[in-house]
């Protein structure tokens, strides 16, 4: 039983200091965290990337190349708007950075070519306190044939969608 009381305690400062390491990695990762919440309100940190997947809906609609509307449940474009803020103060504006990737078409990134994801930011920078608006613009492109429409009409659109706050 002493041989156990010994190696406990000549252990227990570098179990202690472990803990401590892990306990200050964690308050560190949720203290310069990103989160995006269902109301399209996204809030992100200095160097941190945050991503997620669009899933295009429609809402009951259908997306059509431009100029093709026939029908009142047809629709040329679909928008998703999201506001930007930070987490902390800064002294200085960062620069905001939108990016698409992984645009996919029922799961095939060789259809992407068909749809196009347009942003609009209200601001190039931003500042703590003051959202920034992003404007997301799905469309469809016209396909030169009928098999190429065929492949893509009522099918899943998605990409991932990227924010990124950093130092000009």
């Amino acid at each position: 039983m002493t041989t156990q009381k010994n190696y406990f305690r000549r252990f227990w400062p570098v179990i202690l200091l472990l803990v401590l390491i892990i306990t200050t990695a964690f308050s560190y990762a949720y203290w310069d965290n990103l989160t995006k919440d269902d109301s399209s309100n996204i809030t992100i940190g200095e160097g941190a990337t945050l991503s997620f997947e669009v899933v295009v809906d429609p809402e009951g609609k259908k997306l059509v190349p431009e100029g093709t509307v026939l029908d009142d449940d047809e629709v040329e474009a679909i928008t998703y708007t999201y506001t930007v803020s930070l987490d902390k103060d800064f002294t200085n504006p960062l620069d905001l950075a939108v990016t698409v990737s992984d645009k996919k078409i029922d799961n095939n990134e060789a259809l992407a070519d068909f749809f196009g994801v347009h942003i609009v930011k209200s601001a190039e920078t931003i500042n703590f306190g003051a959202g920034v608006t992003v404007t997301v613009t799905i469309t469809l492109n016209e396909p030169d044939t009928k098999a190429e429409y065929d492949l893509i009409a009522g099918k899943i659109l998605s990409f991932t969608l990227s924010f990124e706050a950093k130092r000009n």
